[in-house]
């Protein structure tokens, strides 16, 4: 007798609703699953989960997406960059506004913002999935509904279905690598698990610097690449040079603003093979500008179609005006679009001085947005749906997994100690599920392929059997399914995948966790094999006792590891105490101009315990010396072998105890009559 369940998806926060097992893993971990929603990339390869709550389709109609804010007419299409202002073709135009009139509201008016990408995170985005309908309609007199969508994230599926993870087949083996939360990776699934970053960059030049032609030839002045191109192999998105008369003739020649200078040139990197998606320049309109002449031919490109489109932007505002008279009402959208169309007014100079952080703007500012794919490397961390994450510290050749005797091969190899560890038990129910599943579909297709016409009875009673052991609310659904043309359809549905079934099971179902799967067991006595795969040095393996490899559904999260830990001290403030980079030197060089973590509490005691007080000290005083830095640049720099330094630092000229942040504490409670001593 099955006992009452009240874990319902309706009594659960966010993210946990999405969980079929919430009641076989412990509350930690299915808080940290939750968490890991808002964590999780948006992947090339996102597929629809094989085992379903019931409260997906909930959570695609609040993705992110570009749609009418009101049913009513197109008064408008207006693009960004046009072919009309200059003659430079893009590959596409990245933003297009549609002013759109209330049907309901007469007066009313408002905007859609359609544009390709779409970021809400400093790093990671998506780009938009057209609906091909709608977009196709969108033009002046075009009629549309509340809500109708233009553009929508990649996570929901033309059966509006939401995917935010991949299914991949997973075993649990006994490896080296997987020791300690490791997980290994088959090149397979790099595709799958490839997402999308969206990073901004922005420059100033005009007064005191200028841009250096690193995109253009002699005869084509292009400081940075134009919407649709790739940024350089080196990253090198734009570079600007220091004005100097004395140099000027040696380092203003045609060939000269072609080569960079490391040293003294300013430099703004992206990422390798990004793709700029768009461009936006301001331009301070001087009567004496100080960029020299032609190194303004890109940028004043951007400008004209930019004044091209908020001129057609003021032109429409100016038409409803005349259109309603003070009947008119703007949307608070085409409101602060209309506000900056009016700034942007080439014939009103003189009252409006644009600022960025309240600094007047240089003569010209650049700010572009680009793409590039994010993949999967060593360092990555992956999840399941059930709190076990871990991150990746290998990638083998398909040919290199675990491989059973049905042929069904692992694409990720996981800790299967972690299980009992963390109290997960939820992640071998799934993975034993979909086992279960792919055995069934198996047999199905060998029906199927025995007798093509007439395998649906016998092979309809053999699903509903499985259904009725998984997931009693989901074998009352398939109950209304009487006719062989139905019942035929279905099959083909569930016959196009190879390694799950796709099936409701909510999470306050009777038979969720072990009923259900002793169920399976019991009736369907398939029998796991043994698995072979070839180890690191390329020996072939062969397991003593049967394993299973099954589908699980795995999430992307968005440390992915790909960021330089580039420097081995953090840049430091004038208090000589760790400081923030900003905006004129996050992107100056290739890495990262911090590392990746400060020594922190936890960090220090653990340092304490394995390595003891002395070489703590060292590590947090060290970071936090500017004289020490400077002593330990110069020892760096005039040692015969600087990577064999019995000592860096002298320890008499600057003792432990000696950094920035320690000094400032010990003063402070100086000043209420403590110090502190050194205990030998």
């Amino acid at each position: 007798m099955l006992e009452k369940n009240e874990l319902s998806a309706k009594n659960m926060g966010a993210g946990n609703d999405l969980q079929p097992f919430p009641g076989n893993n412990s509350g930690p971990r299915e808080q940290m699953y939750a968490s890991h929603q808002g964590q999780c990339m948006v992947i090339r390869g996102a597929q629809e989960r094989f085992l379903q709550a019931g409260t997906e389709y909930e959570y695609g109609t609040c993705t992110f997406k570009i749609a009418m804010p009101f049913t009513g007419t197109v008064f408008g299409v207006i693009p960004k960059l046009s072919p009309v202002a200059g003659g430079h073709q893009f590959r596409y135009n990245p933003l297009r506004v549609a002013i759109v009139e209330s049907e309901y509201s007469p007066g009313l008016v408002g905007t859609v913002r359609i544009e390709r990408f779409h970021t809400s995170h400093q790093t990671f985005g998506f780009m938009y999935s057209e609906h091909k309908r709608n977009m196709s309609n969108l033009r002046q007199g075009s009629g549309f509904m509340e809500n109708d969508v233009f553009m929508h994230s990649p996570t929901v599926k033309e059966n509006k279905g939401y995917a935010y993870g991949v299914n991949a087949n997973v075993i649990f083996l006994s490896l080296n690598a997987v020791d300690n939360d490791g997980v290994v990776l088959s090149e397979d699934m790099i595709p799958k698990m490839t997402s999308t970053g969206i990073i901004s960059a922005e420059g100033s030049w005009g007064r005191k610097k200028y841009p250096l032609n690193l995109y253009g030839t002699k005869d084509r002045y292009q400081p940075f690449p134009n919407v649709g191109d790739k940024i350089r192999s080196d990253g090198l998105l734009f570079a600007l040079r220091t004005y100097d008369e004395a140099t000027a003739v040696t380092e203003m020649t045609p060939e000269a603003l072609m080569e960079v200078d490391y040293i003294w040139d300013t430099c703004f990197y992206g990422k390798p093979n990004g793709e700029v998606v768009d461009v936006t320049v301001h331009h301070a309109m001087s009567k004496n500008e100080p960029t020299p002449v032609g190194m303004d031919e890109q940028t004043r490109m951007y400008l004209n179609h930019q004044q091209t489109y908020y001129e057609r932007i003021r032109r429409s505002y100016y038409d409803l005006k005349k259109k309603y008279g003070d009947r008119l009402r703007l949307t608070p959208e085409f409101h602060n679009l209309i506000v900056r169309a009016l700034a942007e007014e080439p014939d009103q100079p003189g009252f409006i001085i644009k600022t960025l952080n309240k600094i007047p703007l240089d003569d010209w500012h650049v700010h572009i947005t680009y793409s590039y794919d994010v993949v999967p490397d060593v360092g990555s961390k992956i999840t399941d749906c059930h709190g076990g994450k871990g991150v990746v510290v290998e990638i083998r050749p398909r040919e290199q997994m675990p491989v059973d005797d049905y042929g069904r091969r692992a694409e990720i190899i996981m800790d299967p100690d972690s299980t009992i560890n963390r109290m997960n038990i939820g992640r071998m129910y799934e993975q034993g599920t979909n086992w279960y599943s792919a055995m069934v579909l198996r047999d199905i297709r060998m029906m199927r392929d025995a007798n093509p016409q007439g395998y649906v009875p016998q092979a309809w009673d053999l699903l509903m059997r499985y259904y009725n052991a998984v997931s009693v609310r989901h074998y009352e659904l398939m109950l209304d399914y009487t006719s062989e043309m139905d019942r035929r359809n279905h099959l083909d549905y569930v016959l196009q995948y190879e390694d799950g079934i796709h099936i409701w099971m909510p999470s306050d179902r009777p038979d969720a966790g072990a009923p259900a799967y002793r169920r399976l067991m019991a009736e369907f006595p398939y029998a796991k094999t043994p698995v072979s795969y070839i180890n690191r040095v390329g020996r072939a393996i062969r397991t003593k006792a049967p394993m299973m490899i099954g589908s699980m559904y795995v999430i992307v999260l968005e440390k992915n590891g790909d960021d330089w830990s580039a420097v081995s001290s953090p840049k430091l403030q004038h208090y000589g105490i760790p400081a923030m980079v900003n905006g004129d030197n996050k992107y100056s060089t290739p890495g990262r101009e911090q590392p990746v973590k400060f020594t922190g509490e936890s960090e220090t005691r653990l340092l304490n315990a394995t390595m003891g007080g002395e070489a703590t000290a060292d590590l947090v005083d060290m970071p936090n010396m500017p004289a020490g830095q400077k002593l330990i640049v110069k020892r760096i720099l005039a040692a015969d072998n600087p990577s064999d330094i019995k000592e860096v630092l002298d320890k008499a000229q600057l003792p432990p105890g000696s950094n920035r942040a320690l000094q400032i504490i010990k003063h402070l409670t100086l000043c209420g009559g403590i110090s502190f001593s050194k205990e030998l």
